[in-house]
């Protein structure tokens, strides 16, 4: 697996550390006069490292000006090595002076920079964001020299963060308008998870409940105040639909919440993700007290009447006497 930028730069870092600590074995020789100083080997080790490098890595004066520019950098900023060896950083922006001034002298008193973020430009006029962090170069008396400074582009992290954060906007946007339109209307709408907990309620519903949204994330019927045998009863019908993958009709009386008893009727329609299986299960409940009312009013009458009406016949059965009946016309009807 390829290694991200920030593993690219930690190995970096050891890898100069390294030769650092063979530098300073070497100048430790030196002083002991037990060989000769030499640390050829050792430069060019540090040249494979630098220009083979993925990372963007440039050597300055004490002064500021280049001595190493590697093709990384030259890939990222756009000016060729033979453009800036011997000049100052050609990306500092003109407003940035300053910061780069303060952040070189912090260097050179041996106080080196790590993952500090910054703006640069391109040699396109194009701004990058990158992070840079840096190292001392000393001589064998251990004075500084120089500083050491890789880069890491952040174009890319910072466009996935910012494609990132907009995705979001548009999620919590579409959601808003959402759970607007739902929590307008008279009907009890809300969302299970497959395991039958809430993970949304309209305000109409939590209206009802009288509790917030904080309060009811994620908990289950039963623990929202619900019957044991309702709450057990649509925990059963959730799972049928999960299973299943189809959609479930019924209606409950519900004596909880509210003065009086309530008459609903609730359908569950699954929620099926990119690989067909059922991700959670949409739910709507409509209060149809009066509606069920009503038809159990017509339904009364109706039993009423036929009653009446067996009645009568019995009564016209058991008479003697014959019955009938004429218009005014003194016709038989």
């Amino acid at each position: 697996m390829e290694a991200n930028p920030q593993q690219q730069l930690e190995a970096l870092r050891q890898r100069v550390k390294e030769l650092e600590a063979k530098l300073a074995a070497g100048n430790g020789r030196s002083q002991e006069n037990k060989a000769p100083p030499t640390d050829g080997a050792v430069q060019e080790q540090f040249q494979i490292l630098v220009e083979s490098s993925p990372l963007p890595i440039v050597v300055l004066t004490q002064n500021g000006n280049v001595t190493l520019w590697n093709p990384a950098a030259e890939r990222l900023f756009g000016w060729k090595a033979e453009e800036v060896l011997g000049q100052p950083l050609p990306f500092i922006p003109q407003e940035k002076r300053e910061e780069h001034r303060a952040m070189r002298e912090r260097d050179l008193r041996g106080d080196p920079l790590k993952d500090v973020e910054v703006r640069r430009v391109r040699k396109d006029g194009s701004f990058v964001d990158i992070r840079v962090s840096t190292a001392p170069l000393r001589d064998p008396s251990g004075t500084i020299i120089g500083i050491v400074s890789l880069y890491v582009d952040l174009t890319e992290q910072k466009k996935a963060v910012r494609e990132s954060e907009e995705s979001r906007n548009r999620i919590e946007q579409q959601w808003r308008i959402f759970d607007t339109a739902l929590s307008h209307t008279p009907d009890h709408t809300y969302i299970f998870d497959g395991e039958g907990r809430i993970v949304y309620a309209n305000k109409t519903l939590l209206d009802l409940w009288q509790k917030p949204w904080e309060e009811s994330r994620g908990k289950t019927l039963g623990e929202l105040g619900y019957p044991p045998e309702l709450a057990e009863k649509v925990e059963r019908q959730i799972q049928k639909v999960v299973k299943t993958c189809q959609p479930m009709r019924d209606e409950t009386r519900l004596d909880h919440f509210t003065p009086t008893p309530r008459q609903y009727e609730y359908i569950f329609v699954p929620v099926v993700g990119t690989r067909g299986d059922v991700e959670a299960v949409a739910g709507s409940t409509r209060d149809i007290t009066e509606r069920h009312e009503a038809r159990a009013s017509l339904e009364k009458l109706n039993t009423d009447l036929e009653h009446t009406r067996r009645q009568l016949t019995t009564i016209f059965e058991s008479m003697t006497d014959a019955f009938f009946a004429l218009d005014n016309e003194w016709r038989l009807t």
